[in-house]
């Protein structure tokens, strides 16, 4: 089939959304789909094949690194009218679900929508009011999904949450697959000694890292706040990633002198560098509350790295209690967790080996498989 994947977000933009639509097209491009992307142009976007890129200005006011969409040319469309997509798979509701909606209907295919964002989590950024905000998400969701066919969720919090906005359309939960041979290890402690003087990292120190998107909403002001309260004297804090709030936290850690308990690693990062950090580490910690199906804490655990994270139920059936890591609620229970993996490196490395196997669940070809699944039924009844 011709699959034509419609987003905001695309490379080389970094956040959960892009990583799992890049891993989306992997997935069934291997199960022998024609895919093309139709996407927004970014500051940074390069030419790529079989990328459609529809021009658009900053409109930062919004949300950090927010863009306006400008028209589609019509030789654009028309090129895509002609290539005669069999699918249409939306990853967003904003500015590229209009085109989504008139291609889908111009070509009486199905229009396939992935639910990615729980804008409730977002309200600050667009409503004066948290109350008005959320039942503009709710009524907004609700107007935005009577248009589609199909919809696939990441994970059941998702599925509840729409099913609660009163969205009716058939809900598929398909968490989104990633590559687990990237990360692949021994695991050993020679090998986790090599990358650390390879990525310049303190050879002998516990590390807990954060990796990802740098933005108000991953919460990393709450985990430094921590730090200042760990009495183990050997624990230093790695924030690797990018973002918005990427000054923001480097002069929260300095006023809270925070020192070398914390490194810093701003930046984008290459493909083949991202595994090694989660290598590196001993523990992958997390304080998010926007989570809709938490592709980093899937990553760690292939990674053979135990996860210590809010408690949050999109991740119920990821993270367990005890067996590949850990939930806290408090700060009393953060702290009293880490101290447990610090002090019982036998736990962690049970951890370590239940994380690896808990996340063969969610490869690409189970992914790929899933959503072609998807993909057939909803054009058998075209």
């Amino acid at each position: 089939m011709k699959v034509l994947i419609t987003t905001y977000w695309y490379d080389p933009t970094v956040n959960g959304v892009v990583t799992s639509v890049m891993n989306l097209k992997r997935a069934v491009e291997e199960e022998g789909h024609d895919v093309r992307v139709l996407t927004l142009r970014q500051k940074r976007s390069g030419q790529s094949q079989n990328v459609y890129m529809i021009p658009s200005v900053g409109f930062e006011l919004i949300y950090p690194e927010a863009r306006l969409r400008l028209p589609i040319s019509k030789q654009m469309y028309q090129e895509i009218i002609d290539w005669k997509p069999d699918v249409v798979h939306s990853q967003c509701e904003l500015l590229t679900f209009r085109p989504s909606i008139k291609i889908a209907r111009k070509q009486n295919i199905p229009l396939i929508h992935t639910y990615h964002t729980h804008f409730e989590e977002y309200t600050a950024y667009f409503s004066p009011s948290k109350r008005f905000g959320d039942f503009l998400a709710k009524i907004m969701t609700k107007h935005w999904l009577k248009y589609v066919d199909h919809v696939i969720v990441p994970t059941i919090k998702m599925k509840r949450i729409i099913e609660n906005y009163g969205v009716t359309k058939p809900i598929s939960i398909i968490p989104t697959g990633i590559d687990l041979s990237r990360f692949e290890n021994k695991n050993n402690s020679a090998d986790k000694q090599r990358l650390r003087k390879e990525l310049n990292l303190p050879e002998e120190a516990f590390i807990i890292l954060s990796f990802g998107r740098l933005a108000k909403e991953k919460n990393i002001t709450e985990l430094l706040s921590y730090v200042q309260e760990i009495k183990e004297s050997n624990v230093i804090f790695v924030v690797a990633g990018t973002g918005p709030e990427s000054e923001t936290l480097l002069a929260q850690a300095e006023k809270m002198q925070l020192g070398d308990r914390v490194c810093f690693r701003i930046g984008r990062f290459e493909k083949e560098q991202v595994p090694k950090y989660y290598q590196a580490a001993d523990l992958f910690v997390s304080a998010s509350i926007s989570e809709t199906q938490g592709l980093t804490f899937l990553e760690a655990l292939s990674s053979g790295t135990p996860v210590l994270c809010r408690k949050d139920e999109c991740l119920e059936e990821l993270i367990i209690n005890g067996k590949n890591g850990y939930q806290y609620e408090t700060k009393e229970e953060f702290l009293s967790f880490l101290s447990k993996m610090i002090k019982e490196p036998k736990t962690r490395e049970q951890m370590a080996a239940e994380g690896k196997k808990s996340a063969k669940e969610y490869s690409l070809k189970r992914f790929g498989q899933r959503v072609s699944d998807i993909y057939q039924r909803e054009g058998k009844k075209i």
